[in-house]
């Protein structure tokens, strides 16, 4: 072999590397361009079924145009479902809002039924005195005011039950085992503290009673209406209802306004060792 075939040989490559692109090397070059340009299409129509078969023909950019077209309508529906939903719900909420009874008071009520009127006005009297502390002046004035109402009611009872009002003074000490929870036991002493007691009984007498409890007094830091000023309130009301009902009653019914809850039910344990008219079986023993 010569240097000048040797020449050819080590040559050729770079010649081929370099030489400029001729007619041939364009052909197959567009064939092979074509060969990809026909599998994308049908790639992307396999991964778009929501176009129609007629847009198989369109060019690229027509298809998307009609695909974001045709999605409008459904977004529409969407959102106008979205908005009846919302306002439905609105309805609703206002519809419930509105549609309570109308409370009771002695206009449009029988002196028999329940007004709402009154336990009102009870819970904003006995709230106005402010946090009820045990032995405090505000305690002490929630007392004598709920003395005074269960008065006025016995006055005016018009129904055949008897009622009967006590004040009832306790002392005494309790003990409460927090030995479970890690705490030891936990001992409290307490004297002359005061529970209002009202006993409501029918007529012929009865050997069984019904106990409904609230209490007065409050924490330090409150005026306490819903612990627990709004059951003394609706209590009261609900002796006035007793007193002015024709219905006879089967067993007793005894009211119990405790004075000293708060401060670990001192008054609370003490009234069921003693409260009149409750059974001494059925009393708690400490």
């Amino acid at each position: 072999m010569d240097s000048s075939q040797a020449g050819a040989v080590v040559d050729d490559p770079l010649r081929r590397r370099h030489r400029p692109l001729d007619e041939a090397d364009v052909n197959v070059a567009g064939h092979h361009l074509d060969g990809q340009q026909q599998q994308q299409p049908q790639h992307v129509f396999l991964q778009t079924p929501h176009l129609p078969p007629a847009a198989a023909g369109m060019p690229r950019r027509d298809r998307a145009t009609n695909f974001h077209r045709a999605a409008k309508p459904r977004a529409a529906f969407a959102y106008a479902a979205i908005g009846i939903c919302y306002l439905l719900m609105g309805i609703f909420v206002h519809q419930r809002t509105n549609s309570y009874p109308e409370p009771k008071n002695s206009d449009n009520s029988l002196p028999s039924e329940f007004r709402e009127k009154n336990a009102r006005r009870y819970l904003e009297q006995i709230t106005s005195f402010g946090p009820r502390v045990s032995g405090s002046e505000a305690h002490v004035k929630a007392e004598q005011y709920i003395l005074e109402v269960i008065q006025e009611i016995n006055a005016n009872k018009l129904s055949h039950n008897e009622v009967e009002v006590s004040i009832q003074t306790v002392s005494g000490g309790l003990t409460v085992d927090f030995v479970s929870a890690g705490m030891g036991e936990f001992s409290s002493v307490y004297q002359n503290l005061k529970n209002v007691i009202v006993k409501v009984a029918p007529p012929q007498g009865a050997n069984s009673s019904l106990l409904v409890n609230c209490h007065y007094d409050t924490v330090i830091d409150s005026p306490g209406a819903g612990d627990d000023a709004a059951s003394c309130a609706v209590m009261l009301e609900m002796l006035r209802v007793l007193t002015h009902s024709s219905v006879y009653i089967m067993h007793n019914i005894i009211f119990l306004f405790n004075g000293a809850e708060e401060n670990m039910l001192q008054t609370s344990m003490a009234s069921l060792q003693s409260i009149p008219g409750l059974p001494v079986s059925e009393r708690l023993s400490i």
